[in-house]
């Protein structure tokens, strides 16, 4: 069975270091035009309460206020509810507090690629066939809040004011022809998302569009339990803004042997009539802990690989 492992200079081409494009072309924003240490507050120590005053830059931005707005707002829609339950009102007040809070109540989910009770016998052949192993285990935390699952590895969220949250949990992906790589090198000459230019994108439709890139990061993360790479890029295209985020990690050892890439994709976007880079930037803020503890406590366990 061949395995193309190249689908990782493809997808995650960044530069890795923070740049931001100093002029945006009129069509796009001008948000990210300059960058300045900002004099945000960092906690989450916040009450539901008070009027929340929003800045409009990202040298300003307070991210203590965007928090707790988007706390406020999730605490406005569950006022709207009818929970008889005050013990699950308590706990979803705790998680509209600390988002994090969902998953300690959340649940584990997970499955193995070969187990027959749960998958059809085309599934198993088709994981097989997409990851490069003969069978895995794939374990994670569901939260008992703020997403439902469009299916097991695609989970979306949509706030009150409509910034839509995904989260993509890709296949393991085994290195079966040996391909060296190095994330950094990969990140460090890229030529396709180069900060302040446009370049063509190809949408879900497989339709081209044209993407600007206002700017781009990258950072260690912990990846289902290991250490591994954030890499984050901001960008806006004719109908959209958003901000994608990809948690990255390849390991090598006596089981994995040529070495196996786990890929989890994080997407903020929404109408670019209706939804600006400030509250792209509050909501990821507000759902980062959260996110981040689901992606870093993940599991791939139970790996069998092929004969050779």
């Amino acid at each position: 069975m061949k395995y193309l492992f190249t689908f990782i200079p493809l997808i995650l081409g960044f530069n890795i270091s923070a740049q931001i494009f100093t002029s945006s072309p009129k069509l796009y924003s001008n948000y990210y035009n300059v960058f300045n240490n900002s004099t945000s507050h960092l906690t989450h120590d916040h009450q539901i309460n008070g009027n929340i005053t929003i800045n409009k830059s990202i040298t300003t931005i307070d991210y203590g206020a965007l928090h707790l707005a988007n706390a406020i707002k999730e605490q406005n829609q569950i006022s709207q509810q009818r929970i008889a339950d005050e013990n699950q009102r308590k706990i979803l007040s705790e998680i509209i507090n600390d988002p994090v809070k969902a998953f300690d109540y959340g649940s584990w989910k997970g499955f193995n690629s070969n187990d027959k009770k749960i998958l059809d016998k085309n599934s198993i052949k088709r994981y097989k066939e997409l990851t490069g192993l003969k069978s895995f285990g794939y374990y994670f935390v569901f939260p008992a809040y703020f997403f439902t699952e469009l299916n097991w590895n695609n989970w979306q969220n949509v706030s009150k004011d409509g910034v839509v949250t995904e989260i993509s949990f890709m296949l393991p992906m085994y290195n079966n022809e040996n391909i060296p790589f190095d994330y950094e090198d990969i990140f460090e000459k890229d030529t396709l998302w180069v900060v302040g230019k446009e370049f063509d994108r190809f949408d879900t439709s497989g339709k081209s569009r044209k993407t600007f890139c206002h700017k781009k990061d990258l950072n260690l993360s912990t990846v289902f339990c290991e250490k591994g790479y954030k890499s984050t890029y901001v960008w806006e295209d004719k109908f959209e803004v958003g901000i994608t985020e990809y948690y990255n990690m390849y390991f090598k050892n006596q089981v994995s042997l040529n070495g196996i890439g786990i890929l989890v994709i994080v997407k903020y976007y929404g109408d670019k009539d209706d939804i600006t880079f400030e509250q792209l930037e509050g909501r990821k803020f507000y759902l980062k802990n959260l996110i981040e503890k689901i992606i870093s406590t993940a599991k791939i366990q139970d790996i069998v690989l092929f004969e050779k």
